[in-house]
Order: structure tokens, then C-alpha cells, then sequence
């Protein structure tokens, strides 16, 4: 298992992914992104279906960044079909709009997301709120529970006695 944390990028513009990543660089935050260009992938990744059934290669992430407006499924779509999903309960989902309204933010926030960002249109900016992700959901102490659950959801046994251990170390 890598100490490496993975992050989901979920957006179907293929600028605003580049100066992602190059703000993750900027900001000296060592990650795998992983980007998927819309909803539909996103949940195909998740599932862990074809062509993301390697999970070698495509790692449940410890981080999904979700834009709303996207082909297939949007956001919103990804939210609420996540709602339904306990064996991913543990994922955060941080979205990562172009959207300025807080009705956006509202319903996103109803529909599970733990918060919604805007993006910004100054690449410095962008760079700050890449340090700032990186601090507040990979660099937190919850993360090497995160990565117990990671690691324990990819044996062969998914039994409810690995559920239940899973639950009492994370007590520990």
C-alpha cells in the first residue's frame, strides 16, 4: 500500500484539470490524481466496474473533488447516488465548482457533500486552496484509519467480521 494519498478528480474541463494538478505541485502536496471527465465515470470508478476494476491501478481515492455541471451525470447525480452507497460513507467529497451560488452549495451540502469550493480564477489562489485541501482532508490524523479501511476493504473476505473489526480498531 502507498503512503501516497490518491484524489478523485471529477471534472470534464480539461484546463481547469491541468491547473489542478500543477497547484497541487506548486503547493508541495505529494498525491495521485486520478481524473475522470464525467459523472457517469465517476461512479463507474467507484463501483470499481470495467475499466476501473484494477484497483492497483485505480485506488478507492481518499479524496473526491467534484464539479457539478458535467455530461451523464452531474454532481448533484454523483451525490445523491453516493447517499446510497455505505461502503463509501467514509469517502469525503469536497465540490469543486465554477458555481457562485449558494443554492448550489445548499443543495450539495444537503445531498452529503462535507464542503463546496469555488474555484478560483487566480492561479496563486488556486495553489492556496490546494495547501489548504491538502490540510483539511489528507494531512489530518483521521488519515491512518482511512487508510486501515482502505486497506482492509481489499481482501478477499468482506465478511461482517471484518466490518465489525474494522469498526472497533477505528474505536481504538
Amino acid at each position: 500500500m502507498k503512503d501516497t494519498p490518491c484524489i478523485l478528480v471529477a471534472d470534464d474541463d480539461r484546463d481547469d484539470v491541468f491547473l489542478l494538478r500543477r497547484a497541487f505541485r506548486r503547493a508541495a502536496v505529494h498525491c495521485d490524481i486520478i481524473d475522470v471527465d464525467d459523472g457517469q465515470k465517476t461512479v463507474d470508478y467507484l463501483k470499481g466496474t470495467p475499466p476501473f476494476d484494477d484497483r492497483v491501478s485505480h485506488p478507492i481515492p481518499e479524496l473526491l473533488l467534484l464539479d457539478i455541471k458535467m455530461p451523464k451525470l452531474n454532481g448533484f447525480d454523483v451525490l445523491a447516488w453516493l447517499r446510497g452507497r455505505p461502503d463509501l460513507d467514509h469517502l469525503p467529497v469536497v465540490v469543486f465548482s465554477s458555481s457562485p451560488f449558494e443554492a448550489d452549495a445548499n443543495v450539495a451540502r444537503n445531498l452529503g457533500a462535507q464542503e463546496f469550493l469555488t474555484k478560483p480564477a487566480d492561479f496563486g489562489e488556486l495553489v492556496t486552496l490546494a495547501e489548504a485541501i491538502h490540510e483539511r482532508w489528507l494531512a489530518n490524523p483521521g488519515r491512518t484509519d482511512f487508510l486501515l479501511q482502505r486497506f482492509l476493504q481489499t481482501l478477499p473476505c468482506h465478511s461482517g467480521v471484518v466490518q465489525r473489526q474494522t469498526r472497533t480498531l477505528a474505536k481504538i
